[in-house]
């Protein structure tokens, strides 16, 4: 997807790239969770600069952003889908003695790191833009940040899926519980 601009916690089930790659030995690999990849993926591109968004910016790409978010979240939730089933998977071999379907296993394991590319490769072009993607979740809506400025301080622009235009701020170490409207006070970052 082409970048308008020259990057965010996304809550999700876990996944374990270990396990992916691995035979199967009966025991259960420490889970991790989406964010902790999206994390190494946005580490490799921190070195650029933050886009800085003005509300009228960030407005802008609402209409780009949202059909792309909720293509988003069905890729999640056939992921959550993949891993309830590889759960399954476990718990029949468990219940039968340890053997385990081999099929089934390769299959799911294929379609989780398929799903997984799939969502990582979205999340990055968003975050492409200068947006950061909080959660793909929140009461099924996705929670995207616009990094911005209040006066001098460096603040988030917060939107999610469902709002018409970004109408809340919250400071970087606030999060979505620290929302505030954007009324109380000026918006445009400083020039």
């Amino acid at each position: 997807m082409a970048s308008p601009y020259g990057g965010g916690h996304v809550c999700g089930g876990s996944f374990n790239p270990r396990f992916v790659h691995a035979e199967y030995d009966g025991s259960e690999p420490e889970p991790l969770e989406i964010s902790d990849h999206l994390t190494l993926l946005r580490a490799e591109s921190s070195a650029v600069a933050p886009k800085i968004f003005t509300v009228e910016e960030a407005n802008r790409l609402l209409p780009s952003l949202e059909p792309l978010l909720r293509r988003l979240q069905a890729k999640h939730q056939q992921l959550r889908d993949r891993e309830q089933a590889l759960e399954g998977f476990r718990a029949r071999a468990s219940r039968d003695g340890g053997g385990v379907p081999g099929a089934d296993i390769a299959s799911a394991r294929a379609e989780i790191v398929r799903l997984l590319a799939e969502i990582q490769a979205k999340v990055k072009d968003i975050e492409d833009w200068g947006c950061v993607v909080k959660d793909l979740d929140r009461g099924h809506r996705g929670l995207v940040d616009f990094p911005s400025r209040r006066g001098s301080d460096r603040v988030y622009l917060c939107w999610y899926l469902g709002e018409t235009a970004i109408n809340y701020w919250h400071g970087l170490q606030e999060g979505f519980a620290g929302r505030k409207p954007l009324r109380d006070a000026p918006s445009d970052r400083d020039d």
